[in-house]
Protein backbone atom coordinates (compact mmCIF):
# COMPACT_ATOMS: atom_id res chain seq x y z
CA UNK A 1 0.00 0.00 0.00
CA UNK A 2 2.94 2.27 -0.60
CA UNK A 3 4.65 2.88 2.71
CA UNK A 4 5.65 1.24 5.89
CA UNK A 5 2.77 -0.52 7.60
CA UNK A 6 1.97 0.08 11.22
CA UNK A 7 2.94 -2.58 13.67
CA UNK A 8 0.62 -4.10 16.22
CA UNK A 9 0.60 -5.81 19.57
CA UNK A 10 -1.76 -8.73 20.19
CA UNK A 11 -1.80 -10.61 23.49
CA UNK A 12 -3.19 -14.09 24.12
CA UNK A 13 -4.26 -14.86 27.68
CA UNK A 14 -5.48 -18.08 29.22
CA UNK A 15 -4.65 -20.80 31.68
CA UNK A 16 -1.78 -23.23 31.07
CA UNK A 17 -2.66 -25.72 28.35
CA UNK A 18 -5.55 -23.66 26.95
CA UNK A 19 -4.05 -23.42 23.44
CA UNK A 20 -2.46 -19.96 23.46
CA UNK A 21 0.76 -21.15 21.82
CA UNK A 22 -1.15 -23.17 19.22
CA UNK A 23 -3.28 -20.18 18.25
CA UNK A 24 -0.24 -17.90 18.09
CA UNK A 25 1.47 -20.32 15.68
CA UNK A 26 -1.63 -20.50 13.45
CA UNK A 27 -2.20 -16.76 13.38
CA UNK A 28 1.50 -16.09 12.84
CA UNK A 29 1.53 -18.32 9.75
CA UNK A 30 -1.63 -16.68 8.41
CA UNK A 31 -0.24 -13.16 8.90
CA UNK A 32 3.08 -14.10 7.27
CA UNK A 33 1.23 -15.50 4.25
CA UNK A 34 -0.53 -12.13 4.01
CA UNK A 35 2.87 -10.43 3.87
CA UNK A 36 3.05 -9.15 7.44
CA UNK A 37 6.22 -9.28 9.53
CA UNK A 38 5.40 -11.18 12.71
CA UNK A 39 7.34 -11.59 15.96
CA UNK A 40 6.08 -14.12 18.52
CA UNK A 41 7.08 -13.85 22.16
CA UNK A 42 5.97 -14.88 25.66
CA UNK A 43 6.18 -14.04 29.34
CA UNK A 44 8.09 -14.72 31.40
CA UNK A 45 10.68 -14.31 28.66
CA UNK A 46 13.55 -16.62 27.84
CA UNK A 47 16.03 -13.90 28.80
CA UNK A 48 18.15 -14.02 31.95
CA UNK A 49 15.47 -12.60 34.25
CA UNK A 50 12.68 -14.72 32.79
CA UNK A 51 14.83 -17.83 33.05
CA UNK A 52 15.43 -17.11 36.73
CA UNK A 53 11.68 -16.66 37.25
CA UNK A 54 11.01 -20.04 35.64
CA UNK A 55 13.56 -21.69 37.95
CA UNK A 56 11.88 -20.10 40.95
CA UNK A 57 8.40 -21.13 39.85
CA UNK A 58 9.57 -24.72 39.31
CA UNK A 59 11.12 -24.84 42.79
CA UNK A 60 14.72 -25.18 41.56
CA UNK A 61 15.57 -21.86 43.20
CA UNK A 62 14.07 -20.97 46.57
CA UNK A 63 12.63 -17.47 46.92
CA UNK A 64 9.73 -15.48 48.25
CA UNK A 65 6.70 -13.96 46.51
CA UNK A 66 7.98 -10.38 46.74
CA UNK A 67 11.17 -11.35 44.94
CA UNK A 68 9.23 -13.09 42.17
CA UNK A 69 6.90 -10.07 41.82
CA UNK A 70 9.89 -7.74 41.51
CA UNK A 71 11.52 -9.99 38.94
CA UNK A 72 8.32 -10.16 36.88
CA UNK A 73 8.29 -6.35 36.77
CA UNK A 74 11.96 -6.28 35.71
CA UNK A 75 11.40 -8.97 33.06
CA UNK A 76 8.41 -7.12 31.65
CA UNK A 77 10.33 -3.84 31.46
CA UNK A 78 13.18 -5.52 29.60
CA UNK A 79 10.67 -7.30 27.35
CA UNK A 80 9.20 -3.93 26.41
CA UNK A 81 12.33 -1.83 25.90
CA UNK A 82 15.15 -4.28 25.09
CA UNK A 83 17.26 -2.85 22.25
CA UNK A 84 17.64 -6.21 20.49
CA UNK A 85 14.12 -7.63 20.56
CA UNK A 86 11.92 -5.35 22.67
CA UNK A 87 8.21 -5.18 21.94
CA UNK A 88 8.24 -1.38 21.50
CA UNK A 89 11.03 -1.53 18.92
CA UNK A 90 9.36 -4.37 17.00
CA UNK A 91 6.03 -2.52 16.81
CA UNK A 92 7.77 0.73 15.81
CA UNK A 93 9.50 -1.18 12.99
CA UNK A 94 6.11 -2.24 11.64
CA UNK A 95 6.05 -5.79 12.97
CA UNK A 96 3.00 -7.45 14.47
CA UNK A 97 3.96 -8.78 17.89
CA UNK A 98 2.02 -11.80 19.15
CA UNK A 99 2.55 -12.37 22.86
CA UNK A 100 1.68 -15.37 25.01
CA UNK A 101 0.65 -13.52 28.17
CA UNK A 102 1.29 -9.90 29.10
CA UNK A 103 0.06 -7.77 31.97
Amino acid sequence: MGGKSKGGFIVFEGIDGSGKSTQIKKISKRLEISGDNVYSTFEPTDGPIGSLIRQMLSGKVATDQRTIASLFAADRTDHLVNQDNGIRMKVDQGEIVLCDRYY
